[in-house]
C-alpha cells in the first residue's frame, strides 16, 4: 500500500486470499485500488471517495463515503456500503454488484456507463429474502414531437 498526506492507493494486488484491512485515519483521505486481481479489501472509517479502477474479481466492503465511490473498467466487482453512500458511478464495467446494507446508503445516486449485468442488492427485513434489482442497460429511443424519448427495453413474454 502506498500511502500519501490524503491518499491511499493499492496497486496490483493479485490472488490475496485473506481481506486486506484499509485503516481510515482522516476523513480527507482517499481510497485509490487499480489493476488487482481476485482480492477483498475492508475500508475501516468513512473517508473522501474510493476508486476503483482496471480490477477483476474484487470485493471492497466500506464503512461510508463523503462523495462518490467510482467502479471503471472492472470486472466481476462487489462494492458493500455499511454507511453513507451518496453517489457511486459505474463506467465501462461487467459484473457489479452494489451491496447497499445501510439505511444511509439506500438513496444513493447510481451513475451508469457502457456498463453490463450491474445488480443493486438491498438488504432483507426481518423473515424476507434480500432484494436484488437489475440495472437496464438496453434501451430504446424514439423520436416523439421533435424530442428524443429513450425508456429501457422491456421484455414480455406472449
Amino acid at each position: 500500500m502506498i500511502a500519501s498526506v490524503n491518499q491511499l492507493a493499492l496497486h496490483k494486488v493479485v490472488n490475496c486470499a485473506e481481506p486486506i484491512p484499509v485503516k481510515i485515519s482522516d476523513l480527507k483521505q482517499t481510497v485509490f485500488i487499480s489493476d488487482c486481481v481476485d482480492a477483498s479489501f475492508i475500508i475501516q472509517g468513512k473517508c473522501t471517495s474510493i476508486t476503483v479502477t482496471s480490477s477483476r474479481d474484487v470485493n471492497i466492503i466500506f464503512d461510508g463515503v463523503v462523495s462518490s465511490v467510482e467502479l471503471i473498467r472492472c470486472r466481476k466487482i462487489s462494492a458493500q456500503a455499511n454507511g453513507s453512500l451518496p453517489v457511486i458511478t459505474i463506467e465501462k464495467c461487467e459484473g457489479a454488484n452494489i451491496y447497499l446494507f445501510s439505511e444511509a446508503s439506500r438513496s444513493a445516486e447510481i451513475i451508469t456507463s457502457l456498463s453490463l449485468e450491474v445488480i443493486i442488492t438491498i438488504p432483507p427485513k426481518v423473515g424476507q429474502d434480500a432484494i436484488e434489482r437489475a440495472i437496464p442497460y438496453q434501451f430504446v429511443t424514439v423520436l416523439k414531437d421533435d424530442k428524443l424519448e429513450t425508456k429501457p427495453v422491456t421484455h414480455t413474454a406472449n
